[in-house]
């Protein structure tokens, strides 16, 4: 059987990185690999407490995935709204003796800098 790999916590994903549809997937594979444990007297406590803990970590999971999606859902939102909001510059129409101007303004501010 093949060992693990042990990662430190800096070489860990990013929590929010991690596929979490794969995640969910995990525990329900692993919850199927409890259930298949032949229950006996000795064996019915310890993989009840298992089936239990991944229960609770699956239902955790999915409040977070949820409260992180209402998150990006409610920024979306919010970036809609402040698009539509924002004014169209104003456009300033200059003649032509006032372009030139500001082009040597711009040329000689651009020279001695």
């Amino acid at each position: 059987m093949k060992r693990p790999k042990e990662l430190s916590p800096e070489k860990m994903p990013d929590p929010w990185l991690f596929d979490s549809c794969h995640l969910l997937a995990e525990l329900a594979r692993v919850r199927e690999l409890i259930l298949r444990i032949p229950l006996h007297l000795d064996t019915f406590g310890p993989t009840d407490t298992a089936l239990g803990a991944i229960a609770e970590l699956e239902g955790r999971l999915r409040y977070l995935l949820a409260l992180h999606t209402e998150g990006q859902r409610s920024w979306a939102r919010r970036v809609e709204a402040n698009a539509g909001a924002k004014k169209s510059p104003k456009v300033v129409r200059l003649n032509s003796e006032q372009a030139a101007s500001r082009q040597r303004a711009a040329w000689i501010g651009g020279v001695g800098a």
